[in-house]
């Protein structure tokens, strides 16, 4: 099978493509991996961009402060497994990793979310989720996370 990698260019990021994934752009999100459905519910990944104001260490920790603040309060069964900085990129990345109950499939779900500063006043957010009753669903984010190349 061929390797598929995208490219979005107004994110200034590219990625390999997971072989049985598909990709959409849409207004909230201008690049989304989508896995194969398992059940009512696809694994995804989100990529969008977010201004950080102030474009300090300090405007970082308090952003990603406010994040995991705000998921956790509105998120039923809010878990939180992991908070770290992480390569990316030829970067650092915060990565907040967690677990919520998600009532639309009445499952409890594993997010990912990356946070990059990829220039002085902007994030580059990645958001992925999967299933988290599955052993290995966030296999396929990792090598995604793995292969994504700053473009810009």
């Amino acid at each position: 099978m061929t390797e598929r990698v995208i490219t979005e260019p107004s994110l200034g990021v590219s990625v390999r493509l997971p072989p049985g994934w598909d990709w959409q752009r849409s207004d909230v999100f201008p690049l989304q991996l989508l896995g194969p459905a398992g059940g009512s519910y696809r694994p995804s990944i989100s990529f969008s961009d977010e201004p950080l104001d102030p474009p300090t260490g300090d405007g970082l920790r308090d952003w990603v402060g406010n994040v995991v603040t705000g998921r956790a309060a509105a998120a039923e069964g809010f878990e939180l497994l992991e908070q770290d900085v992480v390569p990316f990129a030829g970067r650092h990345a915060y990565l907040v990793r967690y677990r919520r109950w998600f009532p639309p499939i009445e499952a409890t779900i594993e997010q990912l979310l990356a946070l990059v500063a990829v220039e002085p006043g902007r994030l580059l957010e990645v958001d992925a989720s999967v299933l988290a009753d599955r052993p290995d669903a966030m296999r396929p984010v990792l090598d995604v996370l793995d292969s994504v190349a700053l473009t810009g």
